[in-house]
């Protein structure tokens, strides 16, 4: 049999190719080894990270806001003074996720937790601030776009902690309508109250 009467050898292009060629195509093999694993690891963490649901989509749920005391909606970053609760350090959140925060931060301390709030409540003007500092998410940085970040609903807050810590937060955090609603962010926890779904 020779080499056209061979359909094995037809599909074998490895002979025809030059030394950089191998290289290439062994570079060309790794880097999609390399994403095959990303995508399994993306893949497992969508199961273990809790599922979060707002009505509408994201951008309409950070836009919106939330009602204010008088019963209406306020935009993001523009919730006044008198609908904010202080959970310490100067650090705000509307009422019912100060309350559950003060739960779930006693029982955090009950288990021997220790925590620092560093970020809560953001009006418009500290969401541009952040944006200024830190660059947008999308461009590789830490900060949402101005008008879409859960800071601005009051109703996320930021944590320095240990990694016990966020291992509590993540088996704990949704008995008080936590959730980790940033994966790249464990420092990051939003009140979604009873959309939390285990």
């Amino acid at each position: 049999m020779n080499n056209d009467e061979n359909p094995l050898t037809a599909l074998d292009l490895s002979a025809d190719l030059e030394p950089d060629d191998h290289r290439s195509a062994r570079r060309r093999a790794l880097v999609c080894g390399a994403l095959v694993v990303v995508a399994a690891l993306l893949a497992a963490a969508w199961f273990v990270v809790p599922v979060v649901t707002r009505s509408g989509s994201s951008a309409q749920a950070q836009q919106t806001g939330t009602p204010g005391a008088a019963g209406h909606e306020v935009r993001n970053g523009e919730i006044p003074a008198a609908d904010l609760v202080e959970i310490g350090d100067g650090f705000f959140l509307v009422a019912p996720a100060a309350r559950a925060f003060r739960d779930m931060t006693a029982a955090l301390a009950r288990d021997g937790h220790t925590f620092t709030v560093n970020s809560a409540y953001r009006s418009r003007a500290d969401q541009e601030r952040m944006v200024e500092k830190y660059g947008l998410l999308e461009d590789g940085g830490r900060a949402a776009p101005v008008g879409d970040s859960e800071h601005g609903l009051g109703t996320a807050v930021d944590m320095t902690m240990d990694y016990g810590t966020v291992d509590w937060l993540r088996k704990h955090a949704s008995d008080y309508g936590f959730a980790e609603t940033i994966t790249e962010e464990p420092w990051h926890w939003d009140y979604v109250g009873d959309l939390v779904q285990d």
